[in-house]
């Protein structure tokens, strides 16, 4: 691949917006497939999850109103909920997890090759939370860098 990001996620804030990208190794198709579909497999659930280690599954309900959450002995926990579907292109998620507040996160996966893809992720809602909510070492840029680093790793695997 000829693009200097390949497999190494950039990540921009500011006050109010998260802003990440990272180009992966697989078509656009398998990449939105492997980061709706396979989410269990290769997002950091040890350190960007509620349940950790208790997790065994996390599912994407595909479709406009549906959730995405992680499975865990005890049940189930929301991740958020889909406001808009646009396979293979997108998705938002409105981002549930900050107690008493909603952020949103949106997801574009832009056709590069046919077997390279950029992911863009712009998170965004953060006027609206209250930052006394945020654990202090909160650092959501850093946890989609990492995220995407891991998401990347995944679509370079043939099975991707």
């Amino acid at each position: 691949m000829s693009s200097v990001n390949a497999g190494h996620p950039s990540v921009v804030t500011d006050q109010h917006v998260v802003r990440a990208s990272v180009v992966v190794n697989c078509g656009q198709e398998s990449a939105f497939s492997t980061f709706v579909g396979r989410v269990a497999d290769w997002w950091p659930l040890q350190s960007y999850s509620l349940g950790r280690d208790q997790i065994k599954e996390v599912v994407v309900e595909k479709h406009v109103g549906g959730r995405m959450y992680e499975v865990r002995p005890d049940g189930e926990c929301d991740w958020g909920v889909i406001t808009r579907w646009n396979p293979p292109h997108g998705f938002v998620l409105r981002w549930d997890v900050i107690p008493g507040s909603a952020t949103y996160v949106e997801l574009i996966f832009e056709k590069v090759t046919d077997r390279s893809t950029r992911v863009s992720i712009e998170h965004t809602g953060w006027e609206d939370v209250d930052p006394s909510l945020l654990p202090s070492d909160c650092s959501y840029g850093e946890g989609w860098r990492v995220t995407l680093s891991h998401f990347a790793e995944a679509c370079a695997k043939p099975s991707a």
